[in-house]
């Protein structure tokens, strides 16, 4: 009977560890995952009268899947785009939009009249996709503080820039006279573009056969900077109690981690875990201050059991 009895203890014990690790590995599997339901309306004309309509609804849903992703950039930047710009992004969301897009769901697909359809269907967009592919191209960056650049007369190359000015226009990067960023298009043997960008005394380069290639790097390696890493954002403390134990306390630190649209980066410094109450204290990045507040006061106020403690807490607990 003995042995039965440590036996059940064993168990129990083991079970209360698959479950901690169980719930450390779905924070640490989620930490940059963030993904939001955009509800969007389009319709469409086909240009093409033998378009079958099992291909007009491919369109439209590429149409829908762009207008979702377009609603999730709207939502981060601080100034969103306005009409002309959000048609040249649609434009190009449409051309390589699935890397942001996990699935779409309600799909009402209606045929109006004469050739024109129409759909409604919401669209579940990857958000922590769309803000990376923001950072990357400097369109968070450049929201509120546009950056200006100098091209010398007579590069190499500058009668294809139209289209990559107008696209770049987009992110608030434009051509001044005399700038501190200063661009350069060489002719290259090895390539047919040779880009070059001078900022102060770094210099970032760049060679593609196609001009678009390689002005996409360079203002890559540009906004990869660190400078650049957190302009735009504020950071925040958050020192919580009332959680029963460890796994609700890691709950919360996976929905804090979804609201991307207001949050940056999350970091569960450490839980401080007693037998009546477990608490813990997070530092966050936000985008959005005032929105970020609204949320978490909204979610403090369907969870009463929650309380914000004041101050920084000394750091005794379990960290990670």
């Amino acid at each position: 009977m003995a042995d039965f009895g440590k036996t059940v203890r064993k168990i129990c014990f083991c079970k209360i560890y698959l479950q901690f690790f169980a719930v450390v590995f779905s924070v640490c599997f989620f930490a940059n995952f963030g993904f939001c339901d955009e509800f969007v309306q389009v319709s469409f004309q086909p240009e093409e009268e033998r378009q079958t309509l099992s291909q007009i609804k491919q369109e439209i849903l590429k149409k829908g899947f762009a207008q979702g992703v377009l609603q999730v950039v709207n939502s981060l930047l601080e100034r969103p785009f306005d009409e002309a710009r959000q048609q040249v992004v649609v434009e190009r969301l449409e051309a390589d939009v699935q890397g942001f897009i996990l699935g779409y769901s309600d799909f009402v697909f209606k045929r109006r009249s004469g050739r024109i359809f129409t759909a409604e269907m919401n669209v579940n967009v990857n958000t922590s996709a769309v803000k990376n592919f923001l950072k990357k191209n400097g369109m968070l960056q450049t929201c509120m503080q546009p950056v200006r650049y100098f091209l010398p007369q007579g590069m190499s190359g500058t009668e294809n820039l139209q289209d990559l000015e107008l696209f770049y226009g987009l992110k608030r990067v434009f051509k001044k006279e005399h700038a501190e960023v200063v661009l350069e298009i060489l002719p290259s043997q090895k390539y047919s573009f040779d880009v070059k960008l001078y900022a102060g005394e770094k210099v970032f380069h760049a060679g593609s056969s196609r001009l678009g290639g390689a002005w996409q790097r360079v203002w890559e390696a540009y906004f990869a900077q660190p400078a650049f890493a957190l302009q735009g954002t504020s950071l925040a403390t958050l020192w919580l109690t009332g959680w029963k134990n460890c796994a609700e306390a890691y709950t919360f630190d996976r929905i804090l981690r979804s609201w991307t649209k207001v949050v940056d980066s999350v970091q569960l410094e450490f839980l401080q875990i007693s037998a009546n109450q477990t608490r813990g204290f997070w530092t966050i990045r936000s985008t959005d201050t005032s929105r970020f507040n609204a949320k978490l006061e909204q979610y403090l106020a369907a969870h009463s059991h929650l309380q914000l403690l004041p101050g920084v807490p000394e750091k005794e607990g379990e960290s990670f």
